[in-house]
């Protein structure tokens, strides 16, 4: 944004982020009577709320105010992106007849606002921390590997070879940047020596989801849906599928997650069942790679540019440390031939 549009869209922020979403519906649905609840999720970068308006026949509404990030400021071009990403997958979803996303039903891009359809159900990571995964997870896993197959699969599905120059200067500034967590740097080495070995490999590109965490799927009884999609990047399918994979090792971890310890496998191929049923075709040696990758990326961004306390530092480089180390003997055992 140039100066005079954030001073533009800083005028507008005044106000309650409830206060914009009441002008959005208010212009959107006219005379019709709303409520607003919430907000529901709040981000750095974001605040849902839930609106219900009393049109013909009634509307029950998830409403997101987007931000520019740290900041009250409205976030016009995410809004825009965000709303005209839902647009295309919710037309493309509804065609294949496969997988389910909110449907989108307004926009106020000067107000860093969309409304999409209130989705009545839980997210994966709600679930998780439930003990009732127990008895539900495999089959929610398996939903959710479905779901994010059809979508690789509807996208503009293509393959080529993996351009790796922007990912090797990221782990050399990772190896340089990091001396006193020594694991990551010796991970970040062991990626760049290794990583000749599959440039010449061709692999499945399509969309990506971009955020692409539990937090992101809602189960509504055995349906699923998928929220929070940029579609800003087409790239290699294991990138999302390398970002889910550890997003949920690191959930392992969690304490409020400690009665998955036994069903872990069992959950892993729940969504590789699934998966595997309607999504492209995966190079499991370079999707172990671009795992132990994000994994280093993450803990570049959560732990090498951001101050943190003391305990919560150790907790997470704890858990970092023991996906990096498991992770990284994983891609060992695969990679005969590639480390030279």
């Amino acid at each position: 944004m140039c100066p005079q549009e954030l001073m533009a869209s800083a005028a507008y922020a005044q106000g309650s982020h409830r206060d914009r979403i009441t002008r959005a519906l208010a212009r959107r649905f006219r005379a019709a009577c709303f409520e607003i609840t919430g907000p529901i999720s709040v981000r750095d970068n974001s605040q849902v709320f839930r609106a219900y308006v009393a049109t013909d026949p009634p509307r029950d509404l998830a409403v997101k105010s987007c931000l520019l990030p740290h900041s009250a400021t409205p976030d016009r071009r995410s809004t825009a992106e965000q709303y005209a990403a839902l647009t295309r997958l919710h037309g493309t979803f509804t065609q294949g007849r496969q997988g389910h996303v909110p449907e989108p039903v307004f926009v106020d891009e000067e107000g860093g606002i969309f409304g999409m359809s209130w989705i009545e159900g839980i997210s994966l990571t709600s679930l998780m921390r439930q003990a009732v995964v127990l008895t539900r997870g495999a089959q929610a896993f398996e939903a959710v590997g479905a779901w994010l197959g059809t979508f690789h699969s509807l996208g503009p599905l293509r393959e080529e070879v993996y351009g790796f120059g922007e990912r090797l200067a990221a782990l050399d500034e990772f190896a340089r940047s990091v001396p006193p967590q020594a694991h990551i740097a010796t991970a970040a080495r062991f990626l760049i020596r290794t990583a000749p070995g599959l440039a010449e490999h061709r692999m499945s590109t399509s969309w990506l989801h971009g955020d692409c965490k539990t937090d992101n799927f809602l189960l509504q009884g055995s349906e699923v849906f998928g929220i929070d999609i940029s579609l800003r990047h087409e790239n290699a399918i294991e990138h999302d599928l390398a970002q889910f994979l550890n997003n949920v090792e690191l959930a392992f971890l969690d304490p409020r997650c400690v009665h998955l310890v036994a069903a872990r496998s069992t959950l892993k191929s729940a969504f590789w069942r699934g998966y595997s049923r309607t999504g492209p075709g995966v190079c499991e040696t370079f999707l172990y790679w671009m795992r132990l990758y994000t994994a280093l990326s993450l803990w570049h961004s959560t732990l090498g540019l951001r101050k943190r306390g003391r305990v919560r530092s150790w907790y997470l480089n704890r858990g970092f440390a023991r996906l990096a180390r498991r992770l990284e003997r994983w891609l060992a055992h695969r990679v005969s031939g590639l480390d030279g």
